[in-house]
């Protein structure tokens, strides 16, 4: 025992005194050896009360931004649950779905997207191929590519006869129709058509993507004068 002498007496150490107040007291038996003590898990609060309320939580900040966000004006359009989307699954090359889901979250190249960048105003985020050849100023958003832009026609109406074919239904895809939203239809179990249609669709962005860099690449080409 440490202790401190002061002529013939002998003192405890404050440490010791502590230590004999407790066992005194019967504090020392209340005081849980830290080797073998275990912490103690609330009925309130438990790992599935916890996961459950931070899922909860986040869906409500997700929809509460996805609502208000400019940004993401296309993807509050067609995403209309909190849920895995099926094409995740269905569109099985890795290009067409990573282009897919860039279109669908705005995670893109076009004009749009990188003029919110460049501080460019909205209106002024033209389609180049369209001010380039035809001397139109079209705001180059995902409709745009999708269903207006003269440069990817040739895709555009490849597409349309391969759907026609999967759903013959008379006038039930046109150049208006909405291709992320076909994508987007949920279904527990999807049928043959709906997964063809889905890579048909991926494939069909992609190719238009592709085409886009193609030109964009065409005019920083160097030019030869005859």
């Amino acid at each position: 025992v440490s202790t401190q002498s002061t002529g013939s007496l002998e003192v405890a150490q404050p440490s010791k005194q502590r230590e004999n107040f407790l066992i005194h007291n019967g504090f020392k038996k209340r005081i849980p050896d830290h080797k073998t003590a275990k912490p103690h898990i609330s009925g309130h609060f438990t790992p599935h009360v916890i996961l459950k309320e931070t899922k909860t939580s986040f869906k409500q900040h997700w929809e509460c931004y996805i609502k208000t966000s400019r940004k993401l004006e296309k993807y509050a359009a067609v995403k209309s649950q909190f849920s895995r989307e099926l094409y995740l699954d269905q569109v099985t090359k890795y290009n067409d779905r990573a282009n897919l889901t860039r279109l669908r979250i705005s995670a893109h190249r076009l004009e749009i997207e990188t003029g919110r960048y460049k501080k460019i105003l909205r209106e002024n985020r033209v389609c180049p191929w369209c001010e380039l050849v035809l001397d139109a100023k079209f705001i180059e958003n995902e409709d745009h590519l999708t269903n207006v832009c003269d440069l990817y026609a040739p895709y555009r109406q490849k597409l349309l006869s391969k759907l026609n074919l999967i759903y013959p239904s008379p006038n039930l895809f046109s150049t208006s129709t909405n291709f992320l939203q076909i994508i987007s239809t949920s279904q527990s179990t999807p049928d043959d058509k709906q997964i063809h249609a889905a890579r048909l669709i991926a494939r069909f962005l992609t190719n238009c993507l592709r085409s886009r860099e193609h030109f964009l690449d065409s005019l920083k080409a160097p030019r030869i004068c005859s």
